[in-house]
């Protein structure tokens, strides 16, 4: 069965320019309307038969083989319009030699039909097809470097929310590192409880002395009381000291919270980091791409003309 190709072969076969000819008659004219007419029956014969093929090899029920048949006939389709054209030009000559108006346009098409189901169909000269399928690479490429650089549009908004976001989690771990690397609070209550502990040593010591070597009374009146002054400092000095310890304990189970919070700021940091050089490196090739495609559609289309 006859390709897309073939059948516009076939039409350009008909010598349509005949038809428009300047230096004939009125009957030679219809001669030659009613000579193409039929050959071009028989192309539309063809056609609907290459069609009809096509659409028994499909399922048009299943929504992939539909769109399979659909793309495997949209060239059969650019040449049914391209014939309904024709017919439509001889009907405009047919009034035309029938009411003494003057000629309609003559209808002018390429000799290629090419392309492919990602970027349609064309009929026009092989450069013409050439041009066609350049333009579309070209806005595939221009669409594509759009998204990327969206993407690295999101990539550096992001990166800067992160990089922010660590600062704070530094300044946060260097406040908590300081509670704990320099426990002042362990230091001034360690110091405390060591003087109170002191203190109720020497009272203590100066309660048995007086005790052994004074009357009830005195010993009384100043071993005891200085006995529990010792007592109380000591007291104090150890609820300061676990206080300070407490402090502690809390400084140092932020500072871990935080140092995992600053480690996952800084993975996920460096992966936005890696995505961003990423789009980076694949901008660059499109632009590449780009220029190149910039060139070559530049150099068909002087060809063109």
């Amino acid at each position: 069965m006859p390709s897309p190709q073939e059948l516009l072969n076939q039409i350009h076969a008909l010598s349509l320019q005949k038809i428009w000819a300047i230096d004939i008659s009125d009957n030679e004219r219809k001669a030659n309307i009613k000579l193409a007419k039929q050959q071009l029956k028989q192309i539309k014969q063809s056609l609907k038969s290459e069609q009809a093929t096509i659409k028994s090899n499909w399922d048009g029920r299943n929504n992939y083989e539909a769109e399979r048949e659909k793309n495997e006939l949209k060239p059969y389709v650019l040449i049914e319009q391209l014939i309904g054209s024709i017919e439509t030009s001889f009907i405009e000559i047919e009034n035309a030699i029938q009411f003494k108006r003057p000629l309609p346009e003559i209808i002018v098409f390429g000799d290629t039909i090419g392309g492919g189901e990602a970027e349609g169909y064309i009929i026009s000269s092989q450069v013409g097809v050439e041009i066609f399928k350049a333009k579309y690479v070209l806005s595939q490429y221009q669409m594509v470097r759009q998204d990327a650089v969206l993407n690295r549009q999101r990539a550096q908004k992001l990166g800067k929310e992160y990089k922010e976001k660590i600062l704070s989690l530094k300044e946060e771990i260097n406040i908590l590192q300081s509670k704990t690397q320099t426990p002042l609070i362990k230091a001034i209550s360690l110091f405390v409880n060591l003087c109170g502990l002191v203190f109720l040593v020497g009272l203590g010591v100066a309660g048995f002395v007086i005790l052994f070597k004074s009357d009830i009374p005195t010993t009384t009146s100043i071993g005891f009381p200085a006995v529990i002054v010792g007592g109380i400092a000591g007291m104090t000095g150890l609820i300061i000291s676990l206080l300070g310890l407490r402090g502690y304990r809390q400084a140092k189970k932020s500072l871990v919270e935080q140092t995992t919070l600053l480690s996952q700021a800084k993975n996920e940091y460096d992966k936005i980091k890696n995505l961003f050089e990423k789009v980076q490196k694949d901008i660059k090739e499109l632009e590449a791409h780009i220029n190149n495609s910039l060139e070559r559609l530049t150099i068909l289309e002087s060809t063109k003309q």
